[in-house]
């Protein structure tokens, strides 16, 4: 655990080569060496390429590799305390200023009153080139009540022959918080409003506060579709003492980090171990966070493996499912069936508690571990693990199912980033000795002088300062 502040009554001290043995739980790394390290200090990413000296580069080394609905944006990862933040927020622009909406969308009152009409309406369009993939995103309008406003439904505009079900949200327009939810059926609908109730109940808008009222424009109907909406050259009508601004259009973002960076520098490694220390993203269904690894080179047959270390899911958070990631490896290309597996590890509430998620590869098997224990293994697939893998942390959203139980700035967060290689001869340097202070002294200053005898063959020493 990575210690930020302490009061000391008494602590010991115990000084770690490089070559630290990690050996919690199942996993014993002798003859290891630690050669990645990320503690998310600082700011440790650049969306430069090359990336240089930093660790990480923000975007994909393969387009393929970028995945979901989101629009990777770098500004979507902070860091606090030591640790990485990336949050999957909305990224909004205007398309019109004035009485515009796209969709449109629409809401109704406590009473059930309609509060939006339509003037006249513009194109039908199902892409935008302001979207994630041109067609994953909002459309709608900008909006602020006088006065506190209550809202019991939302509804979009139909075209007749849409099929899908979509979700309509209020959000806020200062925080991007979500305010309010309704999912709203199309299919079979004709041309016209189509209305749902606010899933929850009714809410009340601030008077003076601006708001966003938008559609998603990603549906489901068993699948993902794209039904047709108008664009934001329709005019709207609300009711007195509601003003529309203008239209708007956004889409969801968030962060994503690779350790190699398009020209393939960075960190890569065969063998070795891997861990980081999550909490997963309090979102529901549609959530898509995960710690993985890919070979960087296919070989001449066009054969790579990924390795899931967690691929985290939002319909977990939703029904509150202990089983809520998936630990597994793919093998891609044609070289036949080899070695896999496919865990789903019973882990309580991991978007409330932090785990440290693990991964071993060696030349024979490959193991998954969470928190020490080992949670899958399987025959190393020499055939797609055959060179040298990079590493990515990514707050996606997407895969197959709906979406439509993300929540507006939910996070991910990772404490640490961890690699260890076998040593080259197999054994460590040996264990330096303490001069001072001494082992289980007490008493020791907060900021004191460390001192030990040099480890032959060590080029750098590892403090673990400890409690127990």
């Amino acid at each position: 655990m990575k210690i930020r502040n302490i009061t000391v009554l008494a602590m010991a001290l115990s000084l770690l080569l490089p070559t630290v043995i990690h050996a919690q739980g199942d996993i014993n790394l002798s003859g290891y060496t630690q050669v990645f390290s990320d503690e998310f200090n600082t700011v440790s990413w650049t969306n430069s390429n090359p990336k240089g000296s930093y660790n990480w580069a923000t975007y994909a080394p393969f387009s393929d590799k970028v995945i979901g609905f989101t629009d990777h944006d770098p500004a979507s990862m902070t860091i606090s305390n030591g640790v990485l933040i990336n949050k999957l927020w909305l990224k909004t622009g205007t398309d019109k200023s004035g009485s515009f909406s796209g969709g449109p969308v629409g809401m109704k009152d406590g009473s059930g009153s309609s509060l939006i009409s339509i003037g006249t309406l513009g194109s039908q369009i199902n892409s935008y080139n302001g979207m994630a993939w041109g067609s994953s995103g909002w459309a709608g309008m900008k909006f602020t009540p006088s006065s506190n406003l209550p809202i019991s439904q939302l509804g979009r505009y139909n075209i007749a022959g849409s099929t899908g079900t979509y979700d309509i949200r209020i959000f806020d327009a200062g925080t991007g918080a979500d305010v309010a939810k309704a999912m709203v059926n199309l299919n079979g609908q004709p041309t016209g409003w189509v209305y749902a109730a606010i899933i929850g109940g009714n809410v009340t808008l601030q008077g003076g506060h601006a708001y966003y009222l938008m559609t998603n424009t990603l549906g489901w109907n068993g699948n993902y579709v794209v039904d047709y909406w108008y664009d934001c050259n329709t005019t709207v009508t609300a009711t007195a003492g509601i003003t529309v601004n203008e239209a708007e259009w956004g889409v969801w973002s968030s962060g994503s980090l690779f350790s190699i960076d398009p020209s393939k520098n960075g960190f890569q490694l065969q063998y070795g171990y891997w861990e980081a220390r999550v909490k997963m993203p309090a979102s529901g269904n549609g959530q898509w966070a995960s710690f993985c690894t890919y070979t960087t080179n296919a070989n001449a047959t066009g054969c790579s493996e990924e390795s899931d270390i967690f691929e985290e899911y939002g319909f977990a958070y939703d029904n509150n499912n202990p089983q809520c990631f998936g630990m597994r490896n793919h093998n891609w290309g044609n070289c036949g069936t080899e070695g896999g597996v496919d865990a789903w590890p019973i882990v309580s509430t991991p978007w409330d508690n932090w785990h440290i998620y693990g991964y071993l590869v060696t030349p024979t098997k490959c193991y998954y571990y969470i928190d020490g224990q080992e949670a899958g293994s399987y025959a190393t697939p020499t055939d797609y693990v055959n060179g040298p893998s990079y590493m990515s942390l990514e707050n996606n959203i997407g895969g197959w199912w709906p979406v439509s139980g993300v929540v507006a700035n939910s996070h991910m967060d990772v404490d640490w980033v961890r690699v260890w290689a076998p040593n080259p001869n197999g054994t460590p340097p040996p264990v330096p000795g303490l001069v001072s202070p001494g082992n289980g002294a007490t008493n020791v200053a907060i900021n004191p002088t460390l001192n030990w005898n040099a480890s032959s063959g060590a080029t750098s020493y590892s403090l673990q300062v400890s409690t127990n």
